[in-house]
């Protein structure tokens, strides 16, 4: 039951994240411009998608570890 539970979890997480990207996004190319939003910051935002998703991902996993 511990593995399909971080399975359903698994989806849920990384939209969260990108959403939160997608967002971040919007907000520096308004207060910013074009460039800003497309240029370093557009990479790093991925980058920093991937790891906001990694360790959501590792939080559900340590809370059903934790209960089971």
């Amino acid at each position: 039951w511990q593995a399909g539970v971080l399975l359903a979890s698994v989806l849920p997480v990384v939209f969260a994240a990108n959403v939160v990207r997608v967002v971040a996004l919007a907000l520096v190319t308004h207060w910013f411009g074009d460039a800003a939003g497309q240029g370093i910051i557009h990479d790093f935002s991925g980058i920093l998608m991937f790891l906001v998703a990694l360790g959501g991902v590792m939080v559900v996993d340590w809370l059903v570890t934790r209960r089971g």
